[in-house]
């Protein structure tokens, strides 16, 4: 169908009462055209930008719009037959490079795509840099586009906003959220949807805490602690490789915890917003995820716990393996240095120091996955080729990754318990340099006075 005869059949949905003048001029409307085919809203109009929403009637039409002074209709006399000529000027430059006054030639698609036409109801803000106190309309016209000629011309009556004064207010803004949805159960772990809106940055972080950690710690607090420094955000950051992007913590049956997510806007955690959720695992593999409470008000009630459990037998105790590591720590001066030597001197093991409450039984399986999955990306992403070579250009350019006995020294900003961890990984160079941990989490702690 070519866009003069979709221009010729769409008008029916447009009214066409030949007697309707255009309140804001004071000419007679061309009769054969239908008019009032569009409504134009102007929401705010400050220096910043005009924003705007314009609805049609047909929401196939294709339409153009303008921005003029008030004083053209007022002091010069312009009518809507002028407007209307000038916008298909407007309209003609930007797909004809042959048109009057020199043109682009671009693609109706194009035009569609950087919104210098229209189709369908759009809304956005447009026309910023006026100065405050001066008076302007918007225009809108249906556009018919001739495919022979590639030329448009009028389809519509035009329709004129009410004018309307530029203000020194300010636009409002779209504060950065993270909206969490559909948190489902499954091996030992609660998966939550995470999804942003367009203000919340490039990145995104996320965490679980113990139910009650909002009762002593602020948003803003948990949003420092995400993201307030290079390391928190490394351990918080989530990955949007993923799709759909999700927030996994481990919760027990019958278990609840703290869900938390944010987006970065400019790395100002000010203008981050913390969303929420308590909720709560169920007793059985098949049960839904309750949610106990959250930031967007939704509660429902708590899981009760089973009646009259049976008890489960006490399983056999397994000996504990081996530590793969000979260790000692030394502090002197605020520095804390580690010796490490392990029991196969050909193994690989990634191993660092942190805040002693991050290597704790409930937080050393997050601890230890976040940064196996850092030195894999490192590896995918810088020592790309692979191979026994690469991985010990990195064991030398690294601390993180080592084999054979090493010395590794801490240096905290300030007092408080810390400690070294370790544990033992396999490197797979076939599978794009897949690291898998091949041992728990082992620590060394030590203090600072």
């Amino acid at each position: 169908m070519s866009w003069a005869l979709l221009a010729l059949l769409t008008t029916a949905a447009c009214s066409s009462d030949d007697s309707a003048d255009n309140p804001a001029s004071p000419d007679t409307p061309t009769p054969e055209l239908p008019a009032d085919c569009f409504t134009i809203d102007v929401e705010t109009a400050s220096t910043e930008g005009i924003k705007l929403t314009y609805t049609p009637k047909d929401a196939a039409m294709l339409y153009v719009d303008m921005l003029f002074d008030e004083s053209y209709i007022t002091e010069d006399g312009l009518t809507t037959d002028d407007i209307c000529e000038q916008m298909l000027q407007i309209a003609n430059r930007m797909i004809d490079k042959n048109s009057e006054g020199g043109g682009y030639g671009f693609s109706i698609d194009f035009c569609l795509e950087h919104e210098m036409l229209y189709r369908g109801t759009h809304s956005g803000t447009h026309y910023g840099g006026h100065a405050a106190g001066t008076r302007y309309y918007l225009s809108v016209v249906g556009l018919a586009y001739d495919e022979e000629s590639n030329t448009f011309s009028a389809a519509t009556q035009v329709t004129l906003s009410d004018p309307f004064e530029i203000t020194e207010g300010t636009l409002p803004v779209e504060k950065p959220w993270v909206e969490m949805s559909d948190p489902t159960y499954a091996d030992g772990k609660i998966t939550v949807i995470i999804t942003r809106n367009e203000a919340a940055g490039d990145y995104l972080f996320g965490g679980t805490f113990a139910a009650d950690y909002r009762d002593s710690h602020s948003d803003s607090d948990i949003i420092s602690e995400m993201a307030g420094t290079t390391e928190s955000m490394y351990k918080y950051l989530l990955d949007e490789g993923k799709d759909p992007i999700v927030l996994t913590g481990e919760v027990a049956p019958g278990e609840k915890k703290l869900f938390v997510a944010t987006g970065e806007k400019d790395c100002i955690t000010r203008d981050m917003q913390l969303n929420w959720m308590i909720l709560q695992a169920p007793y059985e593999a098949d049960g839904e995820v309750r949610i106990i409470d959250s930031a967007s008000g939704i509660k429902q009630p708590e899981y009760p716990a089973p009646e009259n459990p049976e008890p489960e037998p006490e399983p056999e105790p397994e000996p504990e393996p081996d530590m793969p590591f000979t260790t000692s720590v030394s502090v002197e001066g605020g520095i804390a240095t580690l010796t490490i030597t392990p029991s196969d001197p050909n193994i690989y093991y990634i191993i660092d120091w942190d805040d002693a409450s991050y290597l704790t039984p409930d937080n050393a399986a997050d601890q230890l996955d976040w940064k196996r999955g850092k030195v894999e990306w490192q590896l995918d992403n810088k020592y790309v080729s692979g191979g026994a070579v690469e991985i010990d250009r990195y064991i030398t350019e690294n601390k993180d990754l080592a084999r054979g006995p090493v010395t590794l020294t801490a240096e905290p900003d300030e007092a408080g318990s810390y400690g070294f961890y370790f544990f033992t990984v396999n490197i797979d160079y076939s599978a794009a340099n897949t690291v898998t941990a091949t041992s728990p989490l082992y620590s060394a702690l030590f203090t600072i006075e």
